[in-house]
């Protein structure tokens, strides 16, 4: 990205995340990016250098659907204070984004990125009609992620329509 006077004060994120050409939300490539502290290290080292080279402010890490397991999420957390520590000396912001079914009361997670709260997909493919998110799943998910001190929450714009057997994707904006 090129920087302009006009661009130089608007923060700019690279989003990486977890999807390959055949999988989306692939556990099996974290666990392969993720399999060693030297390996996370690389990785984390990639990521930051991928941000600087194309005039990035900031990281984003988007990993999705490792829900419940613990060994990836420790995996996981060896990977984020060594990228925390290489967008800090670099000068990138550093955002994590967490799914509702993170199991935050079970991790501990470092002090330093800024932590982002996906509250949308309560219903969605494979559900049954219903909201992106209602009082009660954003009460819960607020209640669940408090431990995590100062976070952002992100919304959805988007929805489905349910027709019969069919459900599409509509972006509402």
């Amino acid at each position: 990205m090129r920087t302009t006077a006009k661009t130089s004060k608007i923060k700019r994120y690279m989003t990486v995340v977890n999807d390959t050409r055949t999988a989306d939300k692939s556990t099996d490539l974290l666990e392969t990016l993720l399999a060693s502290k030297s390996k996370a290290d690389k990785h984390a080292k990639e990521v930051v250098a991928l941000a600087e080279k194309c005039n990035f402010t900031g990281v984003e890490i988007d990993y999705e659907q490792i829900r419940d397991n613990l060994s990836l999420w420790k995996k996981f957390l060896v990977f984020e204070k060594a990228l925390y520590a290489r967008t800090k000396k670099a000068g990138l912001d550093l955002r994590i984004v967490l799914e509702p079914p993170t199991p935050v009361s079970k991790i501990s997670f470092p002090k330093g990125p800024e932590y982002v709260v996906m509250c949308y997909n309560l219903y969605g493919y494979g559900t049954n009609p219903g909201p992106k998110a209602d009082y009660k799943f954003l009460k819960k998910t607020v209640k669940d992620f408090s431990s995590l001190g100062k976070i952002s929450y992100a919304l959805s714009n988007g929805g489905f329509d349910f027709n019969g057997d069919e459900v599409t994707f509509r972006n509402w904006v």
